[in-house]
């Protein structure tokens, strides 16, 4: 399964961020055999879900419609792999491709390990991508720190339940 992770979309447009997912996605979609393409993203910046509006993009470039699954009920990173992490299991894949950019790939491996959700990771990383992301990079460390406080206070809950 190839799974992109959605970026938050104002005014039912695609961020140019999501865009560049996308993009990825695709080429690797049509040079690669995947199964499913599993969009992840709720409505967070927009009345319409990431998920649907990624959805009509790749429709747009070639992918057949029989090949999307949408989750779309993921308001972050953490609930976008819980969330694709249930579907593939329901479905009983085993293996994944997760897209997304360069500057969220640490936070994305840190939360799949915590998970237990086994995961390759894909981004096309050139020049111009890098540089328009550095902003974002720092942002992510910031982020990257509610993260790890989000995912303790899971781990702390998961043991209070075994516990009893």
């Amino acid at each position: 399964v190839l799974i992109v992770l959605g970026y938050k979309s104002t005014d039912i447009k695609i961020h140019p961020l999501l865009k560049e997912r996308l993009d990825s996605a695709t080429e690797l979609y049509f040079s690669a055999p995947f199964k499913k393409i599993l969009l992840t993203g709720g409505a967070v910046g927009s009345e319409r879900t990431e998920a649907s509006l990624m959805a009509d993009y790749l429709l747009e470039k070639g992918v057949p419609k029989d090949r999307i699954l949408l989750e779309e009920k993921a308001r972050d990173t953490i609930e976008n792999l819980l969330f694709t992490k249930e579907i593939m299991a329901s479905f009983g894949f085993t293996s994944c491709t997760v897209v997304s950019s360069s500057f969220h790939l640490r936070r994305v491996r840190y939360i799949a390990k915590i998970l237990g959700f086994p995961i390759r990771l894909y981004t096309k990383r050139g020049w111009k991508t890098i540089l328009r992301q550095m902003i974002l990079t720092f942002n992510e460390i910031r982020i990257y720190v509610g993260t790890y406080n989000q995912l303790e206070k899971l781990r702390k809950a998961h043991r209070k339940g075994m516990s009893r």
